[in-house]
């Protein structure tokens, strides 16, 4: 599987467990100048917070709804969101 599509793929199942829009998902530049470097970025999720994936072992995750912060690799992240969300659910 291409590194790039796993990462969109990721960030899409964040979206599905989060229940918000499918996430739009923007290819990151090769060389970044002043001129092409003013898209925010991925990993914005409204009204959650900000999940933002460096590699598949480091994953930030800073969501306000549910309630949960940390360093997690892919697998967990996913984990950890599911398990937030039953805890709030609850």
């Amino acid at each position: 599987m291409n590194e790039e599509n796993s990462v969109e793929g990721f960030y899409q199942a964040v979206a599905k467990l989060l229940e918000c829009e499918a996430h739009r998902y923007t290819t990151p530049l090769q060389k970044r100048t002043r001129w092409n470097n003013r898209l925010p970025g991925n990993g914005r999720f409204p009204g959650h917070g900000i999940v933002r994936y460096f590699g598949s072992t480091h994953v930030l995750v800073r969501l306000t709804n549910p309630s949960l912060n940390g360093l997690f690799n892919a697998e967990a992240a996913l984990d950890a969101i599911k398990s937030s969300l039953a805890f709030v659910e609850n």
